[in-house]
């Protein structure tokens, strides 16, 4: 509930790369600088942040780039650009599955009808 009310209030979302918030990202249609956790299990946190920023919908910055200048200038870039925010906004909204829950419900009934 918290969060829904930080999400709902910000202009932008500074984060790492989990699928969790991710999620809750797209749902929001929240822009983000995402900073993908290096030591996750298999890079997941890295791929996720690549999908990001290939379908436009997020900056990336590595962890062993990250500094008060390279966060600074990237909170700048989307501050100075508004234009870049909205796309990106509009961008990860694309992405988000708002109904995932139900969609996986509904599944598991066709596949139970399917078996009776």
């Amino acid at each position: 509930r918290e969060m829904a009310l930080a999400y709902q209030k910000a202009d932008l979302v500074i984060s790492r790369a989990g699928a969790s918030t991710l999620a809750e990202l797209a749902v929001c249609g929240k822009a983000a600088i995402v900073i993908p956790y290096p030591y996750s299990a298999h890079q997941h946190q890295l791929i996720n942040a690549q999908r990001l920023m290939e379908k436009g919908a997020a900056l990336m910055i590595r962890d062993e780039g990250l500094n008060g200048s390279t966060l600074s200038q990237a909170i700048f870039r989307l501050y100075e650009h508004p234009e870049e925010r909205q796309r990106m906004e509009a961008s990860i909204r694309r992405l988000g599955r708002p109904m995932a829950a139900q969609e996986i419900v509904d599944h598991c009934y066709r596949l139970i009808g399917r078996m009776g």
